[in-house]
C-alpha cells in the first residue's frame, strides 16, 4: 500500500471510496505517488494556448529522486527522471513540454524511485492548467490525486461518484476526461449527465487501455448539471471542466463520492 505525501495549494480530495485489489499501477512498487488528471500543452478555442505550471518541493535533507509518466490518448510515455535538490523547489512552466517534449492533452503521475533509498520521503505538488490571452492570465488548479480519489466502480458499495456543476451554454463549454493509472489492464468509464432537475439528458462511454487518458466534449446545454461516473477498473481517475469562451478560464470539477439511497 503506498504512503503519500502531503499536497498544498491545490485543490484536495479525500474519498473513502472501497478499492478492489491486485491492480497494478504505473507507480505500483513507488513510496509516494500522486495523479495530475488534467495537464495540458496544447492549442483550444478561440485562440487560446494551454499550458501547465508544476511545482514541486522537496522538504528533505537529502536529494528526492522522482520519475514522471505521462497518461496519453496512445497510451503511457515514460517513465522521465528528474532529481530535485535537498530543501528546494522546482518549477516547470510547461511541464509536458519540458519532461516529455509532448504536445496535447493528458494526465501526469508523479513518484519517488522506488531504487532509491529515501522513496518513502515526502514531496509537495502544486500545479495548474493556464492560459495567457487578450484578456489576460487564467488559471485553473488540478488536483494531486491519490489512492481513494478514483471515481466509483461497479463493484463498489452502493453509491456513485459526482461531478457538479456542469455549465454549457451560448458562453460556455465543458468537457468530461479520464484517466487511467492501470499498468496491465482496461477500465471502461460511463460518464452520464443529468440536468438540475435530474432527468438523464447525455451519455458517453471511455474505453481507457493501460495508461491512457482521454478527453471527450459535452454537447448539449446544461445549466448546473451532474455528471455521475462508473468504471469498471479500480484506479481510474476523471473530472469534468467547465470553460468560458470568452476568458478561455476554466473550473476543474473533480469528481465527490457519495453514498445513495432507493428512497
Amino acid at each position: 500500500m503506498h504512503r503519500h505525501g502531503i499536497v498544498v495549494g491545490v485543490l484536495t480530495l479525500v474519498l473513502a471510496l472501497p478499492v478492489l485489489a491486485a491492480e497494478p499501477t504505473l507507480a505500483d512498487s513507488a513510496g509516494i505517488s500522486y495523479v495530475l488528471p488534467s495537464c495540458a500543452n496544447a492549442s483550444g478555442l478561440f485562440g487560446a494556448y494551454y499550458k501547465t505550471r508544476l511545482t514541486l518541493l522537496n522538504p528533505n535533507g537529502g536529494t528526492l529522486a522522482l520519475l514522471f509518466y505521462l497518461l496519453s490518448p496512445s497510451g503511457p510515455l515514460g517513465p522521465v527522471s528528474y532529481t530535485v535538490p535537498a530543501t528546494s523547489s522546482v518549477t516547470f512552466d510547461n511541464a509536458l513540454q519540458d519532461l516529455f517534449s509532448y504536445t496535447g492533452g493528458g494526465g501526469l503521475v508523479i513518484y519517488t524511485d522506488p531504487s532509491t533509498p529515501n522513496r518513502g520521503d515526502q514531496f509537495v505538488v502544486s500545479a495548474q492548467v493556464y492560459v495567457e490571452g487578450p484578456n489576460g492570465l487564467y488559471t485553473t488548479p488540478i488536483p494531486a490525486m491519490t489512492a481513494g480519489d478514483q471515481v466509483h466502480t461497479s463493484f463498489d458499495t452502493p453509491g456513485e461518484s459526482v461531478s457538479v456543476g456542469v455549465q454549457v451554454d451560448a458562453q460556455n463549454r465543458a468537457n468530461v476526461a479520464c484517466a487511467n493509472d492501470a499498468s496491465t489492464s482496461t477500465s471502461v468509464v460511463t460518464a452520464t449527465l443529468h440536468d438540475n432537475s435530474g432527468v438523464q439528458i447525455w451519455q458517453t462511454t471511455m474505453t481507457l487501455g493501460p495508461g491512457v487518458w482521454q478527453q471527450v466534449p459535452v454537447p448539449v446545454n446544461v445549466e448546473r448539471g451532474s455528471i455521475s461516473w462508473v468504471a469498471t477498473g479500480s484506479i481510474t481517475y476523471c473530472y469534468a471542466v467547465n470553460v468560458n469562451d470568452t476568458s478561455n478560464d476554466g473550473a476543474l470539477l473533480p469528481p465527490t463520492a457519495v453514498t445513495t439511497s432507493s428512497g
